[in-house]
């Protein structure tokens, strides 16, 4: 730029100042033969350049100088003096017109270099064969040029345009202005000595043709020889570029050649290398001669793999070891090597020595080898290895289609670049396309996928699999399908991106789970919730539920109002709910839940509550109970609504009933037993006609008594007032009992009672033996009422799923179907007809249904209409869980020997179970004869008798036996007399043997070991204090019964069921308590645990800390998180010696108040 404004301003200087003057032909003549000569060496440094390393642009300015030489030398001929003359046209002419097509030619071809350099196509043309084209251009337009202004008469040059007087000069030089101000914005010229001479050349030829020659007026005026100049430091400008770009390219030469002689050192020594990786290589490597297809060279890996020694394998043709390829395959390679020189790789298989064939990977290329031969270098890869994995992967993903098509869930899958990959059947059958090469952003609308509201398409950053695609893991997304003309379906996916062991994503996965069915049950759930929430609410009905797991109690709103409480005020705790709970009623409501938890059958109960403020409310409360697959409590679910109103009309009720009933009790006696003294005969003999009458009176005054006897029972039982003795009764015994009390009535009514044969033995149940009697009478009684006369009212035991059913069976006409639903309501008759052929009140039925659920049993019917009825009372099998000793356990040694006699196997089973927990040793005898014989071969302390036998009578067995002592001189052996008719066999014994005692059936334990420590010398050993561990934690039990085994004998119970179940069978010294059971609070149990005969001790160990008001309520309490082993046995050692010191005192009391069973033993 500064070059350009001195040159500017030099050549202003001149023409101003008038300095220089006026130049002449011979002044533009030698100016001409410079600028010449400068343009062909400059052209021919150009052309040297270009052939020294060929580009393009060098070719083009090579001959744009060349060109431009050629045309400077004929401008400078043409304008000499006297060729004038010669020409058709003047020197004024001809010296302008060759200046511009010179200067025209050389700005044309610049800009055609700089264009060339910026088009892409250029460097794709081979510019060698383009220089003979552009040489012969270059001499044409020279040639032709010189020719034209020699023969053609010329055009006016110079034109009076104000100061303009050439104007055609500013087309050569807008050429060279383009070209300027490309390279201007290419920036290369900074960095590139050529270019930035080249700048100037054109910045120097764009100042001549634009601010100097347009100005020019005549010849060899100011401007027209400053331009000339201009255009010879234009031409020296570039030919110094040119230097430089000459220099730059000789010294890349130098550094080339450099470069290549350490390449070439690198090449001996990477050759080298390729030998010893030839030899060492793994991979089969060969060279075969392509004329002779013989071997020249092959590697170790090779012979290794084919079997041959190097000799033997270089003496063969490339056929006898490669298996020949298909047509289309030989001709593929054939193609490939003539192209390329190169072929595969591709799979075919080589021959073995011994004639296997293995699988190889065979590729090769076509070279010539020193000698100028052409040669193809094989490399050959066993891939045995690879083709036995491709055969696993293959079954592996046949095996892998087989499971994801018959899955249910749908298995959607894609590589990295979003393609889908995998489409299981399911997922088919959900959408109804298959697969198909889409973008991510066209999945929501191509293959219907909607949010979770079913509304909206889902965008392509919120669908699953793109989520996953892009690295993220999706967990349980809801998502619509909705395909036209296929059911909508609501699925919920989770995927994750599929990663290589390397952490490289390979793709992603999502698997769609439909959920449309459970959708569709949650919608109706909640519509049936809707509807129950407002019909609960209208009927003020509060629901709760507790969940076992989490030991919580939740309350509806309806609930907390019943129980005075503000919504969301109850903490939740089932102690809290047991708390209000009016104390009369805690144990009874806790004994229904407890035989929920047993049955699973829905229970329902009436209760009291005392709310907040003191008020006594009454409620019914209705529960079923669910379990998991291992039949393991989850939740009791029930209602509670208010029935206060209700319970006080029936308090009014009965009140008045009871009122009336015992009003009319006692005058009804006195009619009573007047007309029965009438009736006996009292006041002598009555009229004829007196006496028919008086039997009417008497029966229904009979009647009468017995209406008002029910009524008060069910006054009793709805008042809670109804005492029951509970114990251990033999349900085959009772049912014997209940046969002989009605065969009278029976037989009455010409009815046969019999007992069905093939039982279950002695069945027991833990229940109140007076009103299982009343059950049993009421039943017996209806079933004689309504049989025909003639008819059979049979009565059987059974043992089904852990219960003891008594049945009675009647042939009568059975109960209508309709009758059904109120057979066991109060006052409730079949018919009126049935009303007056058969006496009764209605509520024996009512009164037989209430007794038997206080007692925690059921009774029930089955009856078919013309074919009898069937009615049932039922109660646990206090079998099923019975603590039973191991058999194995070994006794203490010296233990007394008994000798059971007993032909029931289930009661000599109990009696021996009862004597092994006793510390007594026994053998068990089944009847008269293997008793004698026993007592021959062994010597026993005492021996339990059974009266009947099946062989020999037990009142004579006992005779023998003394006949047998008093022979032999020996001491009279004890005797306990074990039957149910042991108060006949006393009377017909009587006191004629001594050291005998007696003892009724069903069999108590308790009196038993009394009898049998007051019948031996030396009483009974101390027996093994008994732990009752109430824990439904299995292994913590297990870790207590290892600490303790020393101890005491320990009997775990898992449940508030289980150890209730277990205290009415068993008597324990102590029971270990927690608090938190599956079906409750340990905290219920106490009350009952205080209420036993023999009160054990009770020690609480549990999870959670109690009030000191708490403990109080309990012998000893340890905390599981703090006990150490030490701990818990010292605390156990002291407990058990308070009940052993009870236990003894309470003995020593008994002995001292106790009276001889029998005088004559005495």
């Amino acid at each position: 730029m500064f070059l350009a404004v001195a040159v500017f301003g030099g050549y202003l200087w001149l023409l101003l100042s008038g300095s220089w003057g006026v130049g002449s032909a011979a002044t533009h003549t030698l100016m001409e033969l410079v600028a010449t000569v400068l343009a062909l060496v400059a052209g021919g440094i150009a052309l040297v350049r270009f052939y020294s390393r060929p580009e393009i642009g060098f070719l083009v300015l090579g001959a744009g100088l060349v060109g431009a030489g050629l045309l400077d030398g004929s401008h400078c001929l043409l304008s000499a003096a006297g060729f004038e003359s010669d020409a058709p046209s003047s020197l004024e002419r001809l010296a302008p017109w060759s200046w511009f097509v010179s200067r025209f030619y050389f700005a044309v071809l610049l800009f055609m270099w700089w264009w060339l350099r910026k088009a892409p196509w250029a460097m794709q043309i081979d510019s060698k064969q383009l220089a003979s084209p552009v040489f012969i251009m270059t001499g044409v337009v020279a040639v032709g040029c010189f020719l034209f202004f020699a023969l053609a008469p010329l055009p006016q040059a110079h034109f009076d345009l104000a100061l303009l007087s050439r104007p055609e000069e500013f087309i050569p030089g807008t050429f060279f202005l383009l070209a300027l101000v490309g390279l201007w914005r290419d920036r290369r010229w900074s960095e590139d000595r050529f270019e930035y001479w080249l700048v100037i050349t054109l910045l120097l030829s764009s100042l001549s043709q634009w601010l100097i020659m347009p100005f020019s007026a005549t010849l060899f005026d100011v401007s027209f020889v400053s331009a000339h100049l201009v255009k010879i430091l234009s031409y020296l400008a570039l030919m110094a570029g040119l230097f430089c770009s000459m220099y730059q390219t000789f010294k890349q030469k130098e550094q080339e050649t450099s470069r290549r002689r350490q390449v070439e050192t690198r090449l001996g020594a990477t050759e080298s290398r390729l030998q010893l990786l030839f030899d060492l290589s793994p991979v089969g490597i060969a060279m075969t001669d392509v004329g002779s297809r013989r071997f020249l060279d092959v590697n170790d890996a090779l012979l290794t793999a084919t079997g041959y020694s190097r000799e033997a394998f270089l003496e063969l043709d490339y056929e006898a070891v490669a298996a020949r390829p298909g047509a289309q395959t030989e001709q593929d390679i054939e193609t490939s090597l003539a192209e390329t020189g190169r072929y595969g790789p591709f799979e075919s298989a080589f021959i073995r020595q011994d004639g296997s064939r293995f699988p190889v990977l065979l590729s090769g290329v076509k070279l010539a080898d020193e000698a100028g031969r052409e040669v193809i270098w094989s490399i050959v890869q066993d891939i045995s290895t690879r083709k036995q994995a491709e055969q696993a992967l293959v079954k592996d993903r046949e095996f892998l289609k087989t499971v994801l098509d018959n899955l249910s869930d749908g298995v959607v899958a894609c590589d990295e670049t979003g393609t889908l990959t995998l489409f299981n059947n399911a997922a088919f059958e959900f959408h109804g396309l298959p697969p198909e090469p889409l973008a991510p952003e066209r999945w929501g609308r191509h293959y219907s996928l909607y949010a979770a509201d079913g509304q909206s398409i889902l965008r392509q950053d919120d669908i699953p699999l793109f989520r996953a695609q892009k690295g993220e893991v999706v967990r349980n997304v809801e998502v619509v399908i909705a395909p036209v003309g296929l059911p909508r379906r609501t699925v919920v996916c989770s995927g994750q991106p599929i990663l290589s062991p390397e952490g490289q994503q390979l793709g992603a996965v999502v698997v769609m789970h439909d959920v449309s069915e459970r959708k569709q049950a949650e919608r109706q759930v909640q519509q049936l919730n809707t509807r129950l929430k407002l019909a609960t609410q209208a009927a003020k009905v509060g629901i709760w539920d507790y969940a076992f797991a989490s030991s919580e109690l939740i309350w509806d709103a309806n609930m907390h109002d019943l129980y005075g409480y503000a919504e969301g005020e109850f903490d939740g705790r089932y102690r809290s709910w047991i708390d209000q709970v009016h104390p009369d009623d805690q144990r009874r409501v806790q004994q229904t839940l407890d035989g929920l938890l047993l049955k699973s059958d829905p229970v329902e109960c009436e209760l009291r509550i005392i709310l907040p403020g003191g008020e006594i409310r009454w409620l019914k409360a209705f529960a079923i109970l669910s379990r998991d697959e291992s039949g393991r409590p989850l939740r009791m679910t029930g209602t509670n609504w208010d029935i206060s109103q209700t319970k006080h009309n029936e308090q009014m009720k009965n009140e008045f009933i009871s009122t009336v009933s015992h009003e009319l009790r006692t005058p009804l006696t006195s009619i009573s037993g007047s007309l029965g003294l009438l009736a006996g005969g009292a006041l002598g003999d009555m009229p004829l006609k007196a006496k028919p009458l008086l039997d009417i009176a008497q029966k229904n005054s009979q009647r009468l008594i017995h209406l008002i006897n029910d009524l008060l029972d069910i006054e009793k039982i709805t008042a809670g007032k109804m005492t029951f003795n509970f114990q251990t009764l033999d349900m085959s015994f009772q049912l014997e009992r209940a046969c002989e009390v009605n065969q009278g009535y029976a037989e009455a009514h010409s009815v046969e009672l019999m007992l069905a044969g093939g039982g279950v033995g002695h069945a027991l149940v833990r229940a109140d033996e007076q009103r299982l009697q009343q059950i049993l009478a009421n039943f017996i009684s209806n079933a004689i009422k309504f049989s025909p006369s003639g008819g059979v009212v049979e009565l059987a035991v059974q043992e089904l799923d852990g219960r003891v059913r008594v049945t009675v069976r009647d042939q009568g006409r059975g109960i209508p179907a309709s009758f059904h639903a109120r057979i066991f309501q109060k006052f409730a008759q079949a018919d009126a007809s049935d009303t007056k052929s058969t006496e009764g009140t209605g509520l024996g039925l009512s009164i037989c249904k209430e007794l038997a659920e206080c007692m925690g049993g059921g009774v029930g019917f089955d009856s078919i209409e013309g074919q009898g009825s069937c009615f049932y009372v039922e109660f646990d099998d206090l079998k099923i869980e019975s603590s039973e000793p191991d058999p194995d356990t070994p006794l203490p040694e010296g233990a007394p020997r008994v000798l059971v006699v007993e032909d029931e196997p289930d009661i000599a089973r109990l009696i021996s179970l009862m004597l092994k927990r006793g510390g007594v040793a026994n053998d068990v005898v089944f009847n008269g004869k293997q008793a004698l014989a026993q007592l021959r071969v062994a010597t026993y302390d005492a021996m339990t008798l059974d009266l009947i036998l099946p062989d020999i009578a037990g009142s004579k067995i006992i005779r023998k036996v003394r006949e047998w002592e008093q022979d032999e001189g020996r001491e009279p052996l004890p005797i306990l007399v074990v039957s149910v008719v042991a108060e006949e066999g006393r009377l017909e014994i009587g006191g004629n043997f001594p050291v005998v005692d007696w003892m009724s059936k069903p069999i108590d334990e308790m009196r038993l070991l009394a009898s049998l420590r007051h019948m031996l010398p030396k009483g009974l050993p101390a027996s093994v204090p008994r732990i009752l561990h109430v824990e439904d934690d299995k292994d913590l039990c297990e870790v207590v019964n290892v600490m303790v085994s020393e101890l005491a004998s320990l009997d775990r119970a898992g449940s508030l069921a289980s150890a209730r179940r277990k205290l009415a069978q068993e008597a324990y010294d102590l029971v270990i308590l927690d608090l938190g059971l599956p079906d409750g609070s340990g905290w219920s149990l106490l009350p009952e645990l205080k209420e036993l005969t023999q009160r054990p001790q009770i020690m609480l160990l549990s999870a959670t800390e109690v009030s000191f008001a708490e403990a109080q309520q309990v012998d000893a309490v340890l905390l599981k998180s703090r006990v150490s082993q030490q701990d818990l046995l010292e605390q156990l050692r002291a407990l058990l010696e308070q009940t052993r010191a009870r236990r003894v005192i309470a003995t020593a009391i008994e002995c001292e108040t106790a009276t001889p069973l029998d005088t004559g033993a005495n």
